[in-house]
Parts: structure tokens; C-alpha cells; sequence
């Protein structure tokens, strides 16, 4: 007959087989949560770097457009200002031309000048001006006419309490550029809008930058009512490192593994000891007879102990085990164990020979003398 293969499978097979399925799941909800936390964490990272880029230009814009306006108010405030409306002053124009920084045109025109300033201008213009006369609020404006970008900024003339005019002046390329000289290239994609209606695409004043490939947060502001400004950052964004959020679940991880290890190695050793237990225990019971129950520190051990001292046959003398199951003679072979035990041994003294008689014939015996 074939001798059967031992088992490579140990007692503590399927006990580690559970840990490491313990330290995977749990090595891989760790992972997950990290991720979400990291990608969590550079949304708002990348949400918050854009609207602080975005302000900061937004700020720079505005008080360049207010330094433009305080000096065009102050311009139109001035008396020459009235008196080349009046009067008609060339030499005046000019000096307000090299005043303004970025103008290219500087008009001064009353309500019938108005009425044709279409033909020249445009009818964008004329309603500037219109509605400048009416004494609407001072207002930026772009214009594209002949394929070229200007931007016309309207100005009231007072005499006195009244609106006498409007001080027109048109701002060019150089005007532009220096606006956007409060732009970083580097950052992302800036881009300026002009739009009159929510719904409409309106018209891009310009774009500087690029933006970057992946999703990157958008903040748009508006610089005045008309006017909007976009900020898309690129990839060079901030970004944070995954492994500063990484190393606690790593570290615990690898905490966990070492004690892994020292708790299967305790294991090992324990069942070592345990086995040697009961392998000197059966070799003692089965040669001997009788044999002391050792202290086992697992319970398999002491189960596996009990029962093969339970099985051994009761001819053997000395037995000492503890808490062994006892069980009630079988009184259907008993009768076979009360045969007759016939043992011959010669005496040294005598040389007699012994007979041994069961209990039940001696007594026969006795009482057929009688």
C-alpha cells in the first residue's frame, strides 16, 4: 500500500491566512481614505490658489482703471477743459493727449456734435456719449472698428451744475499693454471679457497664458459691469505630495506586520512546545502503562491527550489521567472476562504446582464437603 503524503498544511494555516487578509483590507481601506483626503484636500488647494491668483489680479486691474479715471475726472474738471468745449483750444487737446497715459484721441463734444458722431466713430459711440450727456455714470467701453481694438472712456463736462459736453478719449494698444503688464504668464490663463448681457459669449478683450491639461478650477470676476475677468491656472499649480499623507498608514501598516510576525513566531513555539508535550506523553503511555497528564497550554493538545488516554486498554496498570470520561462496564461480554485464568509456575521450594480455581467453584466445593 501506498504511503500517504503528510499535509503541508499547518495548525496555524488558515489563522495567518485571516491576518494577512485582515492586513490587506485594512492596508487597502487606509490607501483609499488617504487618496480621497489627497484628492480632497488639492481641490480645495487648487479652488483656493485660483480665487486668491484671480483676486489679486482682479485688484491690480481695478486700481489701474481707477488711476485712469481719477485723471481723466480730474481732466474734464478742469477750466481749459470748459473753454476748449466753448472755445475750441488745439493746443489744450494735445497737452491732454501726453497727460493721459495710453490715449491716442482726446475729443471734446457737445450735444450737436453728438448727433453725428455715428459717421466718424460709430453708433457704439454716439451712445456712450448720449448717455454720458444724460448724466449716466462714467463707463469703460471697447470698440473694434476697421479690424483694430479701441477703448473709449466718456467724461461730463460741467458748467456749473449742468452737462455742457463730453471729454471723449480714446485709449490704444499702449493703453492695453500696460494693463497687462499686472499679469503673470506663468500662473495660468487670464482672460479679460466684455460682455453686456449674462447670456451672451461676449467679446475676449485679450488672453495671456495658457491653461493647464487636467481639470483645473476656473474663477471669474467682474471687474465693472461690463467688463469680466477668467483665471484658469496651468500645471504648475501647487500641488501636494501624496506620501507626507501616506506615512501614518504606512507606518502603521508596518507596525502591524512586525507584530504579525512576533505573534505567529510566539505561536509557533507555543504549538512546538505543546507537541513535544504530547508526543512524550503517548510514548510514555504506551510503553510504560500509565503516565502523568502534562499541563498543556492549548486546548487541542489536552483534548487530543484525554482521548487517546481514554482508548488505551484497561489491562494497563498505573493509568493516572485526569478528568477522563469513565464508562459503565458493558455487561454483555463481562461474563467473558470471568473465565478461567490458568497460570502454571514452578516453586522454587517445593516444586508444587498451583492450581487457580475460580471463585465460584470453590465455593461448590466447599458446600458438596459439608
Amino acid at each position: 500500500m501506498a504511503s500517504s503524503v503528510a499535509p503541508k498544511r499547518t495548525l496555524t494555516y488558515y489563522s495567518r491566512l485571516a491576518l494577512w487578509l485582515a492586513i490587506l483590507i485594512i492596508a487597502a481601506g487606509l490607501f483609499a481614505q488617504s487618496l480621497q483626503i489627497n484628492l480632497l484636500t488639492q481641490s480645495n488647494v487648487d479652488a483656493s490658489y485660483s480665487q486668491a491668483i484671480t483676486e489679486q489680479i482682479d485688484r491690480a486691474f481695478k486700481l489701474r482703471l481707477q488711476d485712469t479715471k481719477d485723471l481723466q475726472q480730474a481732466v474734464s474738471h478742469h477750466p481749459y477743459t470748459l473753454n476748449a468745449l466753448q472755445e475750441g483750444d488745439e493746443e489744450w487737446l494735445q497737452d491732454i493727449s501726453s497727460f493721459l497715459p495710453g490715449s491716442q484721441q482726446v475729443f471734446v463734444i457737445d450735444t450737436e456734435a453728438a448727433k453725428s458722431l455715428n459717421i466718424s466713430l460709430g453708433y457704439t459711440v454716439q451712445e456712450l456719449v448720449n448717455r454720458t450727456l444724460k448724466g449716466a455714470n462714467m463707463r469703460l467701453e471697447a470698440v473694434t472698428t476697421g479690424g483694430q481694438q479701441r477703448f473709449y472712456w466718456a467724461t461730463p463736462i460741467y458748467n456749473g451744475d449742468l452737462i455742457e459736453g463730453v471729454l471723449l478719449v480714446e485709449y490704444g494698444p499702449s493703453w492695453l499693454a500696460q494693463l497687462q503688464q499686472t499679469i503673470s504668464p506663468s500662473l495660468g490663463q487670464t482672460t479679460l471679457t466684455q460682455r453686456f448681457s449674462e447670456q451672451g459669449q461676449g467679446v475676449e478683450l485679450f488672453s495671456i497664458g495658457s491653461a493647464g491639461k487636467s481639470n483645473s478650477p476656473t474663477v471669474t470676476l467682474a471687474i465693472n459691469d461690463i467688463w469680466f475677468l477668467t483665471f484658469t491656472p496651468n500645471d504648475e499649480r501647487p500641488k501636494l505630495a501624496l506620501m507626507p499623507l501616506t506615512t501614518p498608514w504606512i507606518g502603521a501598516m508596518l507596525v502591524t506586520l512586525l507584530l504579525l510576525a512576533l505573534l505567529i513566531l510566539l505561536q509557533s513555539r507555543e504549538v512546538r512546545k505543546n507537541q513535544l508535550k504530547l508526543l512524550t506523553f503517548v510514548r510514555t503511555l504506551t510503553r510504560q502503562g500509565g503516565a502523568e497528564l502534562p499541563k498543556f497550554s492549548l486546548r487541542l493538545f489536552y483534548d487530543l491527550a484525554t482521548s487517546l488516554a481514554s482508548q488505551v486498554q484497561p489491562t494497563m496498570s498505573g493509568i493516572r489521567v485526569d478528568d477522563i470520561r469513565t464508562e459503565k462496564p458493558d455487561l454483555a461480554i463481562e461474563p467473558l472476562r470471568q473465565n478461567i485464568r490458568r497460570t502454571a509456575a514452578p516453586s522454587a521450594d517445593a516444586g508444587m504446582l498451583v492450581e487457580e480455581v475460580p471463585h465460584n467453584e470453590t465455593g461448590n466445593n466447599e458446600s458438596n464437603k459439608d
